[in-house]
């Protein structure tokens, strides 16, 4: 891959102006130092509890009852979390990746704000028993499980 300098030798304009819009887009200043964005190293912090929520209640097709597993348990959060999961590691390839999940300390927001979350629905009994499955895909993944208060 060629390196781009800060100067360009021996181009007309046009071309100067079309190569340095191209160097803007692969370099990135970071300390004062120019870094390829090729060599930068990606990070993903999964907002598990977030994604947990909307694999819950994601619509499946014309289904009207969530999945189940041949005993019965309601299984749908950890089915869509998994293809989420499968879905963003083979798409984003990233370098570095973590599941974070919230804890039930109350935060800053709590303390500032009272009402904060007041309205909020406690979570379905059907969701919080798949939470141990959705820690062991993640496990089973190999991918670090952080707990965040939050």
């Amino acid at each position: 891959m060629p390196v781009f300098t800060d100067r360009l030798l021996s181009v007309s304009p046009r071309l100067e102006h079309t190569l340095a819009r191209a160097e803007t887009r692969r370099l990135c200043e970071l300390g004062g130092f120019r870094i390829h964005l090729s060599d930068m190293k990606r990070v993903f912090l999964i907002d598990s509890m977030s994604h947990i929520f909307r694999a819950f209640f994601a619509p499946m097709g014309a289904r009207q009852e969530p999945l189940r597993n041949s005993k019965g348990q309601v299984t749908q959060a950890v089915f869509v979390f998994t293809n989420m999961l499968r879905k963003l590691i083979k798409d984003e390839r990233p370098d570095y990746i973590a599941a974070v999940f919230d804890t039930m300390a109350p935060t800053f927001r709590h303390e500032s704000f009272e009402a904060y979350k007041a309205n909020r629905e406690d979570m379905p009994e059907e969701l919080a028993s798949q939470l141990p499955y959705i820690v062991r895909v993640c496990e089973a993944f190999n991918i670090p499980i952080l707990k965040m208060d939050g």
